[in-house]
């Protein structure tokens, strides 16, 4: 693992640092790397090989995604969608009438948990005037999580453009179901091609959005994009300055949300999780990742003076395991700190907080809403360096009522106030409820989507995207710092590995042998097409059962 990366909150430090220089020499290594990947594409794209031109794209997209190299979009890489998006064949010839007011989700891979699958079922959920449709481009093996199942015929319906071979005939499909609809929000991966194959300067298709999840990372798609959905202001700003997307075609709405709303009291859940309903509650909840450190103290470094100094606080960490400066600090305050590893359902936790603390230094939004629209206080550190807001919260209005405390002192002064007082956490936690439920569900909610569609009915032409430049910025130096220091950066024979099923049988058979000799472990399920795991996961799990019998 790499040494911290000292990062510029002041506008005073030396930018020659030796720590800050070898940052910036592998930020360039990473894109040398990149471009010969995007080299590769290129070729085949030039030899007329669109099968294998577009795979190249997928894996270039994809190491650019996990090793940053001073760019958020590749014009270039960008430019290859549109020979590829011709050679794209149209399924059995078919052109499917548009229904009216059915939209079009396009999902790589959907997760029981994290906030972008999540996104999907809440606007499935808030959006009852519109049928929603959601395609799978990539979820594999991985079962298809429950809070989409539960919701399937209902508010949704599913399928699957994975168990199509090949990428050109997977975007065909998806081609297709976009020619029934008449919007299309994109919510894909950062690395995925199969949106770009199916719309890159295609005619006669309804407005595609681009749903701007992974606002902080490289992502292909802003040649197909309408309009571009951000959640928030430093997203739709990065998108502006760093992807060359046209402010006019950068929209701002709410993330979607469908509160469980509170079902037990506050003291309730904290006697069902053995604790003194006097005790004061801090919760924070987040995948561990997000607390990793990567310049500077931890948040829980920041935060357990402020816990350890009263008897009566405790600090609650959903994700985090009880290992390290968690199980220390679990020591150290008597038990009063504890990492609860990764939950499947954190609601017990949620109902029983008085103060949400926000991840850091990479925050977690969805679980700030979830939290917040339960009438809880909700603190974010805001400590990162100027021009690195998209690493922290801010969503439209919300922010207005957060605690956004900009130093560490400030951070101690705030949590301290917020333990101390508890008519200080009443009125400030239904501010915050307050502010979430009038702009991210409801009326309010649905209100902003219809002006939202608006704007994408009449942005629907070719958009304009202008060519970006790569740079060695803050939050340049902040990204890569983030995706080394969690394990996210994978070399270039990784990179590869993993998209080994979306080549041709010929090719994959071929770059297996150079990554074996290269020294990357290769194994059979690597070898396997992408269209085939889906029915071997069902396969092998209809075995499973029928041995239980």
């Amino acid at each position: 693992m790499s040494a911290p990366i000292p990062l510029d909150r002041t506008n005073g430090l030396d930018q020659e640092d030796p720590v800050r220089a070898e940052a910036r020499a592998r930020l360039s290594r990473n894109f040398t790397e990149f471009s010969r990947l995007r080299d590769r594409a290129d070729h085949d794209v030039r030899a007329g090989r669109p099968d294998r031109a577009a795979a190249w794209v997928q894996t270039a997209a994809d190491y650019a995604w996990l090793n940053p190299g001073g760019q958020f979009a590749d014009a270039d890489l960008e430019s290859m969608l549109l020979p590829l998006a011709a050679a794209v064949p149209e399924p059995d010839g078919r052109r499917p009438t548009t229904t009216a007011g059915r939209v079009l989700h396009i999902v790589t891979q959907a997760y029981q948990t994290g906030g972008s699958t999540q996104f999907v079922a809440s606007w499935a959920d808030q959006d009852l005037s519109r049928e929603h449709h959601v395609c799978l481009t990539r979820q594999g093996p991985v079962p298809l999580p429950p809070k989409l199942l539960a919701r399937a015929e209902s508010q949704l319906t599913l399928s699957r453009a994975d168990e199509v071979r090949g990428l050109l005939r997977r975007a065909g499909e998806v081609r297709a179901l976009a020619r029934g609809s008449d919007l299309v929000l994109v919510h894909a991966h950062p690395y995925d091609v199969v949106p770009g194959l199916a719309f890159a300067g295609v005619p006669d298709l309804p407005p595609i959005v681009y749903v701007n999840h992974a606002d902080h990372v490289f992502w292909l798609g802003t040649q197909i994009t309408s309009l571009l959905l951000n959640m928030r202001r430093s997203g739709s700003e990065l998108a502006v300055r760093r992807r060359g997307i046209d402010p006019e075609r950068s929209a701002i709405l709410a993330r979607p949300l469908n509160p469980r709303g509170r079902t037990m009291s506050r003291a309730a859940a904290k006697e069902r999780l053995g604790l003194d309903p006097q005790q004061v509650v801090v919760v924070t909840a987040a995948d561990p990742s997000k607390y990793r450190p990567v310049s500077g103290p931890s948040l829980l470094d920041l935060v357990l003076p402020a816990i350890a100094s009263r008897a009566d606080a405790v600090l609650l960490a959903a994700g985090p395991e009880p290992e390290g400066e968690w199980a220390t600090a679990q020591a150290s305050t008597g038990g009063r700190v504890r990492a609860l590893g990764l939950l499947d359902d954190p609601g017990l936790v949620q109902q029983a907080a008085d103060v949400y603390l926000d991840s850091f230094p990479f925050s977690s939004l969805t679980s700030l809403l979830e939290v917040g629209s339960l009438g809880t206080p909700v603190v974010t550190y805001a400590g990162h360096p100027d021009g690195c807001d998209v690493f922290g919260a801010d969503t439209p209005v919300v922010e207005d009522h957060m605690h956004r405390p900009t130093t560490p002192e400030d951070l101690t002064s705030t949590l301290e106030a917020l333990l101390e007082s508890a008519a200080l956490r009443d009125s400030s936690g239904a501010a915050v409820e307050a502010s979430i439920l009038s702009s991210h569900t409801g009326p309010g909610w649905r209100a902003a989507l219809d002006l939202l569609v608006e704007r994408a009915e009449s942005a629907a032409s070719p958009p304009r995207v202008g060519r970006t430049d790569r740079r060695e910025e803050e939050v340049d130096l902040l990204l890569l710092a983030v995706m080394e220091r969690t394990a996210w950066s994978r070399g270039p024979g990784e990179v590869v590995r993993s998209n080994l099923s979306a080549f041709p049988t010929s090719t994959r058979l071929r770059l297996t042998a150079e990554l074996v000799r290269s020294g990357t472990t290769v194994s059979a399920k690597d070898l396997l097409p992408d269209h085939v795991r889906p029915g071997l996961a069902r396969a092998r799990s209809t075995a499973r059962r029928l041995r239980r019998r």
